[in-house]
């Protein structure tokens, strides 16, 4: 990728503070042709020694103590003759209603721009056991926070990564204002009442799972729909009978 800046400030805890950040794939990399920007990112290092060390020595290829990043006022471009795309954060925020969430679409739920940010760190403490945090925000609209529990594989660093096990995994939606948005929005955009449009949105947040051969039970289905008419919060926790590998998931 291509990366540019317009300032870097060093921490004296080994944060990396980026402004006016705009990384672009290389058209040889294989990577999708979207530029992400971002108004200011922080690289999160475990210290301000393992900085200088990496620099001079290359990086270690223990698994760092910490290690993670955040982003404010990030935007994806897509390549010409693309279709943005926007994400809430949000599960099945559209659905029923329109096939996909646009930067369009969602200014006019906002009332006018968002400037969204995310947020994930991972840390190790001891032996295979990591933990992944991760957190992102539309000021107005929408919170979400949440933790992967993974036992790291065998060999060096990357391969430790690449061969990872989720054990758990927990996400929270908070809904500050989004859900009675979204509804007004696709009301008037389907003229439906508010009880039809909950019910096909409903319905067509379960048929969602059909292509992966799953039907959600009445516990799940009734848990969502509330959520969908009432916002408050949702979480989701997914516990595997047995070890999955991360790049199944």
């Amino acid at each position: 990728v291509d990366v540019r800046r317009s300032g870097t400030v060093l921490g004296l805890n080994g944060d990396i503070g980026i402004r006016g950040l705009v990384v672009t794939p290389r058209s040889e990399s294989g990577l999708p042709q979207s530029t992400l920007r971002a108004e200011r990112a922080v690289v999160r290092t475990p210290g301000l020694w393992w900085l200088l060390r990496s620099s001079l020595f290359g990086v270690p290829k223990e698994i760092p103590s910490r290690f993670g990043f955040r982003l404010d006022g990030a935007e994806v471009e897509p390549a010409d003759g693309a279709v943005a795309s926007q994400s809430v954060l949000f599960p099945f925020d559209l659905a029923g209603c329109e096939p996909a969430m646009t930067p369009e679409i969602l200014e006019k739920i906002a009332g006018g721009p968002t400037k969204p940010s995310f947020e994930a760190m991972m840390t190790h403490a001891r032996g295979n056991e990591v933990l992944l945090r991760f957190e992102g925000a539309l000021p107005g609209l929408v919170s979400t926070d949440g933790e992967m529990e993974l036992a790291l594989g065998s060999g060096e660093l990357p391969q430790q990564v690449a061969t990872a096990t989720l054990q758990n995994i927990r996400v929270t939606y908070n809904d500050h204002g989004f859900v009675d948005k979204r509804n007004a929005y696709c009301q008037a955009r389907a003229g439906l009442d508010i009880a039809t449009f909950l019910a096909q949105h409903v319905e067509a947040a379960s048929q969602s799972f059909a292509p992966m051969g799953l039907k959600p039970g009445a516990a799940m289905t009734q848990s969502y729909a509330g959520f969908s008419k009432d916002g408050g919060t949702l979480t989701v926790v997914a516990r595997p009978l047995k070890p999955m590998p991360l790049a199944g998931l």
